[in-house]
């Protein structure tokens, strides 16, 4: 083929390849294309049926269960204790965990003495005894009526009344009352020997002088023998006083040992019976597991155990009251003997009246120094006496539940003791300033968790009438201002404190898991009385006049008006009812879009 005829056929299916693609593209078209030329769709309704419901507006909180007013419960320290003094030892465990403390009740003992709780809002600040007056006077003898202790006249005097029924109220604690210290003993021994040399005064002066000739020789000779009885019986019940407070400490030592042996006995006992119902235990007499009978035998060991412990615990009470009875008798053979001292020196001054003057100032002034003694030891004894405040702690309510433990047998005692809290569970939450008109006390509320699956029920209790952390002295003007941002501490908020009170929570969970989650608090702030028509909120319009209709569909695409009146929306649907003649039913459909 020459060049030109080759040129020639290039040529040729060029021309025909551009006029196959130019018919193509003639019957191609795009899709802004066929849109534009397309038909307008015919217009359809969207349409919902009218419903009957209950409606309900809720209000969404979330909180935490736990029970009333949380108390920290410290180691009281030692009034005016000096710097380096041995420290102080818990000798006996505090009461455990979920107990119930009760007004009256030794929640610990530290060195041997207990820490006794009683209501009452002002904090112990010092020690009390014979004397004291104030508040925290006062505070206490409430505090012991109402343990059925009586302290006399509730007059914030603590007085001879007062102490009697402190005493009352440790024996009732299983203790003796406070014991002086070293320093007080030895004041208290030099004022009774005081006591016995203006006694001794008394009667040389008596001796020395002379009798008006009125009694008889053998009527001095037995009102003399008459006093030294007396001072006999005075001596033989101070020794007999003396014994019983040294023998005291001793018996309840024996029986704190005895309940120490039953307490480890037991412990013992129940670590086997633990060790052998564990999994895949294995008897290290036989080599193979337990049987039923030596898993019985064990248990019955530890019931037994537990037993003793119950046993010995009792009888360190009985011991305890004991002593303290013993104590109690002894002192009071001693004031009887006194008594009766009193009254024989008496007759004895009156029958050996002296004749002159000065013989009878000189056993007026002894018998003045003797009273003077006598005062003396009276105020001194006073003195080893009282409520330390040591001893004693106030908390604002009882009984309370023990949320926490902090200090064990064997600690040093010091720092915090335990948390406290009430009896009762609360939730609690808050709200805005807003929602807090929405909540009144007595409302039931829904409260959830959904990883546990767990919904209970809860009434609102109460409403807080100061934002938290501010004190009701500062209210402001407006109830309802806004105080600032939450610190999430302690320090102002504009969000108010809500308090539920839990339903019944079901048996199986542990409120120890329930005080540490978060739970969802559902409020109805509004509701319908039962069931209404209802739509969607978007079947509502509304007319140039302030009127609302619904559009209701009659058949196909007709549709006619119907006004009406809103009620309570909620959950995406509002109330409606109708206002004029026409009708509307459950069930017919209303036009919600096109």
């Amino acid at each position: 083929m020459s060049r030109r005829s080759g040129l020639a056929v290039i040529a040729g299916v060029a021309v025909v390849s551009a006029t196959v693609s130019w018919v193509a593209a003639a019957q191609i078209t795009s899709p802004d294309e066929a849109q534009r030329s397309a038909a307008a769709p015919t217009a359809s309704l969207v349409a919902v049926p009218v419903e009957r419901r209950a409606l309900s507006a809720n209000l969404m909180l979330r909180g935490e269960l736990s029970f009333d007013e949380a108390t920290v419960i410290a180691v009281p320290a030692l009034s005016g204790a000096a710097e380096g003094a041995a420290a102080r030892v818990v000798t006996k465990d505090p009461t455990a965990v979920a107990e119930e403390i009760t007004e009256g009740q030794s929640v610990v003992e530290i060195s041997g003495r207990p820490l006794i709780v009683l209501q009452g809002a002002l904090p112990v600040f010092r020690n009390l005894g014979v004397g004291s007056e104030g508040d925290d006077v006062e505070q206490l003898e409430e505090a012991l009526a109402r343990l059925g202790h009586s302290p006399g006249t509730i007059d914030r005097t603590f007085d001879a009344a007062t102490q009697a029924a402190v005493d009352a109220l440790y024996r009732g604690a299983g203790y003796l009352p406070l014991e002086p210290t070293k320093e007080q003993s030895e004041k208290l021994s030099t004022a009774r020997k005081n006591v016995e040399d203006a006694q001794r005064a008394v009667r040389e002066a008596e001796r020395s002088a002379r009798s008006d000739g009125s009694t008889t020789e053998s009527e001095r000779l037995r009102l003399q023998a008459d006093v030294e009885s007396a001072r006999r019986a005075v001596d033989k019940a101070k020794t007999g006083a003396q014994r019983s407070r040294d023998a005291a400490p001793v018996s309840v030592a024996s029986a704190q040992g005895e309940l120490d042996s039953a307490m480890a006995r037991r412990a013992a006992a129940e670590a086997r019976l633990t060790a052998a119902t564990a999994p895949g235990a294995v008897d290290p007499e036989t080599g193979e597991s337990f049987d039923a009978a030596a898993t019985s035998a064990l248990e019955a060991a530890a019931a037994e155990a537990r037993s003793a412990v119950a046993t010995a615990n009792k009888t360190l009470g009985e011991v305890r009251i004991a002593a303290i009875d013993a104590v109690v008798d002894a002192d009071a053979a001693v004031l009887d003997a006194e008594a009766t001292l009193k009254v024989g020196s008496q007759a004895s001054l009156e029958a050996l009246a002296p004749r002159d003057s000065s013989g009878r100032e000189g056993i007026v002034d002894a018998n003045a120094a003797v009273a003077e003694a006598v005062k003396q030891v009276a105020t001194l004894a006073a003195e080893t006496k009282g409520l330390p405040q040591a001893e004693m702690v106030f908390v604002r309510s009882l009984p309370r539940r023990v949320g926490s433990v902090q200090l064990a047998r064997g600690d040093i005692a010091q720092g915090e003791l335990m948390t406290v809290s009430g009896s009762d569970l609360a939730v609690r939450t808050s709200v805005t300033p807003a929602d807090r008109t929405l909540v009144a006390a007595g409302t039931k509320v829904t409260i959830s968790e959904s990883d546990l699956d767990l919904e209970f029920s809860g009434v609102v209790r109460s409403i807080a009438d100061q934002p938290i952390g501010q004190a009701p002295q500062e209210k402001p003007s407006d109830e309802f201002a806004n105080t600032g941002p939450s610190s999430g501490n302690d320090q102002q908020s504009d969000r108010f404190e809500v308090v539920i009170t839990p339903g019944e929570l079901p048996d199986d969970v542990d409120l120890a898991t329930l005080e540490s989650l978060n739970f969802r608090i559902t409020i109805p702030v509004k509701s319908t009385d039962g069931e209404v028509l209802a739509v969607p909120l978007a079947a509502l319009s509304a007319t140039g006049d302030d009127r609302v209709q619904v559009e209701v569909v009659v058949k196909g695409s007709t549709t006619r008006f119907v006004e009406v009146k809103k009620g309570l929306a909620a959950q995406g649907f509002v109330e409606v009812t109708t206002t004029s003649g026409d009708e509307l039913d459950e069930g017919d459909q209303v036009v919600v879009g096109r």
